[in-house]
């Protein structure tokens, strides 16, 4: 499905439905007042910003001794769109809506937008009805709580006092929540491409492995003699080896490589054209690396791009390393003078040294840096 994807969510009553009419043009032609009017589940609604598709995914609002079930429909909803490959697809924004005419905030809700955060998503949070009094001060103090800054919108325009005392007040905030969406979005899909590179790391390393050894034990059977094989042997073997893990870490950075040029692709065809305002120049990224210069500065996906070719499954050096240590840790047995090992041992302790192998790839979570403006 083409478009950019955002969840808008919140209480009942917040004005959920209002604001996609004010936002995204879309007719809800139910709008209440105070009460739940969206089924249960996430529905599609598609919109337009500047002539480009948008699909909203509006959800019924949450309730209080209800969100317990709300959340589990919100995690499963969201699994189903990170399962997805094609970026495309993946959930790109999460919109929480905040009346500003009750002036509270929740514990439950602040449970959920955490909850949110966790899934690599970056809600933005709007204070609907921002005209309202007190609106202003409420929002100072969502930010202070939740640590993010919140959007006050007000979406219709409203006459106040009478006579000559009489003013209109015009709606207000969609430039900025458009742009605090966009922004939102950029550091989501950066975070997320991260997240998906670690998860398939540690799922793809863990194949493998299993390979590996499967492969080991399997060329070993054939060319052993009574259950022993000689070190020429294990030389054969561990080129082969070699070869594989080469292969397979080629591959994987390829496949990598590919997820970074979509969702930069994405970002320039479908994010910056849908919002209008091009905060391209304005990503930064930094990479916590002992080599690298503090502050040195790139495109995101570029350094992105750069990162997922420097991954591998394993290093290449893993084979000729666990090799030389069981030949140096096993003491052979002789057969016509010859140095021979038991295929059972080496099996073993190649499956020792290769399962206990670990590599620490929190080091490469890449981290936006975007100015406030």
């Amino acid at each position: 499905m083409e478009g950019y994807n955002i969840s808008i969510i919140g209480k009942s009553g917040v004005g959920k439905s209002s604001l996609l009419n004010y936002l995204f043009g879309i007719n809800k032609a139910a709008v209440g007042v105070g009460k739940p009017v969206t089924l249960k589940g996430f529905h599609l609604e598609q919109g337009e910003i500047s002539g480009h598709k948008v699909n909203i995914y509006d959800s019924w609002g949450l309730e209080a001794g209800k969100e317990r079930t709300w959340l589990n429909e919100f995690e499963e909803f969201q699994k189903d769109k990170q399962r997805e490959k094609d970026v495309k697809q993946w959930l790109h924004t999460v919109v929480y809506c905040i009346s500003g005419e009750g002036k509270r905030i929740e514990d439950y809700e602040i449970n959920t937008i955490k909850a949110i955060q966790q899934e690599k998503l970056k809600p933005v949070i709007v204070i609907t009805k921002g005209d309202s009094r007190g609106a202003k001060e409420f929002s100072e103090e969502v930010n202070r709580i939740l640590g993010v800054k919140s959007i006050l919108v007000n979406n219709v325009e409203k006459t106040k006092g009478f006579a000559a005392l009489k003013s209109v007040e015009k709606p207000f905030g969609k430039k900025a929540l458009i742009k605090q969406i966009k922004r939102s979005t950029a550091e989501s899909l950066a975070d997320r491409i991260t997240f998906l590179m670690d998860s398939k790391t540690l799922e793809k390393r863990k194949a493998l492995k299993k390979r590996l050894i499967n492969t080991l034990a399997y060329e070993l059977e054939k060319k052993s003699f009574l259950g022993h094989v000689s070190k020429e042997d294990l030389d054969i073997v561990q080129n082969s080896l070699n070869k594989t893990v080469k292969s397979e870490n080629q591959i994987f950075s390829e496949e990598l490589a590919r997820i970074t040029t979509e969702a930069e692709k994405f970002y320039k065809n479908t994010i910056v054209n849908t919002v209008e305002v091009d905060l391209a120049a304005d990503l930064k990224y930094s990479l916590h690396l002992e080599e690298q210069k503090e502050n040195e500065a790139e495109t995101v996906f570029g350094k992105i791009a750069v990162n997922a070719a420097m991954m591998a499954l394993l290093p290449v050096s893993i084979i000729p390393a666990v090799i030389m240590f069981i030949l140096d840790g096993f003491a052979p047995t002789f057969k016509n003078k010859i140095p021979m090992y038991s295929v059972k041992d080496v099996i073993q302790e190649f499956k020792d040294q290769l399962s206990s192998e670990k590599r620490d790839w929190k080091n490469l979570n890449l981290k936006l840096l975007l100015p406030i403006s």
